[in-house]
């Protein structure tokens, strides 16, 4: 059994303030059994729809404090403005509260039609190609990178599939 270090806070209710809402520390074994790590933050589903479990998101917010801070769907971020893509765990009813990952491993949809999608490759969201999906950046990391791709499988095909995925936890702007 390998033996861990601390994990290192990165964020916490006090260090991750911009973001609100409640954040934890969680862990997961993928399919190989092995224990990922993320972190989650509870959000509202202002959406006006059903949310699907892995689908990328982003983090929105709002002056009522009884359904902020909420996720939004993927849209063209104006310029400038840059913003946290966030991941549902779960299927999330409308107008419900759920946890969403933030930053770590999770699974996520991931569209290889334009690009294949290898492991280690930078993933973003673009809209005009997807909008309910990462599609692959480059193979180094640029601004627009919001994730990571940790799937053993690379991912060729036009219909998403659940992968897994790093996602980096800091804001990117959403390109069109």
């Amino acid at each position: 059994m390998a033996v861990m270090g601390p994990m290192v806070p990165v964020f916490d209710r006090d260090s991750f303030a911009p973001a609100g809402g409640h954040i934890r520390a969680a862990s997961f074994f993928d399919d190989a059994g092995i224990e990922r790590q993320r972190h989650e933050i509870w959000l509202y589903n202002g959406t006006g729809a059903a949310l699907v479990a892995g689908e990328p998101m982003v983090l929105r917010y709002d002056g009522d404090g009884d359904v902020n801070p909420a996720v939004a769907v993927c849209t063209e971020s104006p310029v400038g403005v840059t913003e946290y893509v966030v991941v549902p765990l779960n299927a999330t009813a409308i107008a419900g509260w759920d946890w969403f990952a933030i930053r770590g491993y999770t699974e996520a949809f991931v569209n290889g039609d334009t690009t294949n999608v290898a492991k280690d490759d930078w993933l973003k969201m673009d809209v005009t190609v997807d909008a309910d999906a990462f599609i692959e950046d480059t193979t180094t990391r640029t601004p627009n990178s919001a994730a990571i791709y940790s799937d053993d499988t690379a991912e060729e095909d036009a219909t998403p599939s659940l992968r897994l995925v790093y996602l980096l936890g800091t804001p990117v702007p959403i390109t069109a």
